[in-house]
């Protein structure tokens, strides 16, 4: 959605409502609220993902579905001041309390949600996380999304893939920097090159013995915001790599391919 994932990450500069992408939003839950219903057996618990489905829950209880749903939220909830300068925060915000579980990373993310419903309507907190509104009674919890640390370390002691263990060679002595994701604008990829400049300006005697290796496969690439962060980030390398680079040491890779 062209407005929901910027606001939700508090980027209202790139919102760009636009009411056919909504009509189309409201139309595809409901077309997958059609394919679910004939699957649907009494005892079923239903459990929903992320801001593709906000408006799931309510078109299967308009189809009479009295199954249990939960939700979970991969992203943040923004605050007020954010989430009510959507055109549709209200009807949103509504069609949630057809979940009976709202699940979310952070208890900022929580109170947040709560938050943006007490400013549209009447909140009764019957315990400390149940809750009505809107003529429904619903649920929200924290489920933070962790890491296997014993999995990751179990890797790090193992034999380096291929390429890898390529580029160790490569780099002998050189402490190297990983980062990788996605080509995104929430990542906060301009921060991190810009931390690695101030960590080489700080400290010089890292000059030569680190390097940061930014991998950023380009996503959405006909998106304008996309388009702008990738010119950023190729900007910024350039400069942070023509201000510290020596003969030999390139302090700074920026790959936009897959690695």
């Amino acid at each position: 959605m062209p407005f929901l994932w910027p606001a939700f990450h508090y980027r209202l500069d790139l919102v760009q409502f636009q009411r056919p992408a909504w009509d189309g939003y409201l139309r595809v839950n409901a077309l997958l609220a059609d394919k679910l219903l004939p699957l649907l057996q009494d005892d079923d618990i239903i459990w929903i993902h992320d801001y593709h489905l906000l408006p799931f829950a309510h078109e299967l209880r308009k189809r009479g579905v009295n199954n249990r749903i939960g939700f979970f939220l991969h992203i943040p909830f923004p605050t007020p001041e954010i989430f009510n300068a959507l055109p549709t925060y209200d009807t949103l915000l509504e069609q949630l309390c057809d979940y009976d579980l709202l699940g979310f990373q952070t208890e900022n993310d929580r109170l947040a949600f709560l938050d943006c419903l007490s400013n549209l309507t009447r909140v009764t907190t019957r315990s400390a996380k149940s809750h009505t509104a809107c003529g429904k009674a619903f649920r929200t919890e924290v489920y933070p999304i962790g890491i296997e640390p014993k999995e990751i370390a179990k890797q790090a002691a193992g034999p380096l893939p291929p390429k890898l263990a390529q580029l160790k060679a490569e780099l002998k002595n050189v402490q190297n920097i990983f980062s990788v994701e996605r080509l995104d604008y929430s990542k906060g990829l301009p921060e991190r090159f810009l931390a690695y400049e101030a960590l080489l300006e700080k400290y010089p005697q890292h000059h030569g013995k680190i390097r940061y290796t930014q991998i950023a496969p380009t996503s959405r690439g006909d998106v304008q915001a996309y388009q702008d962060i990738r010119h950023q980030l190729e900007n910024e390398a350039g400069r942070i790599n023509g201000k510290y680079g020596q003969l030999g040491w390139t302090p700074l890779y920026y790959l936009k391919s897959a690695f």
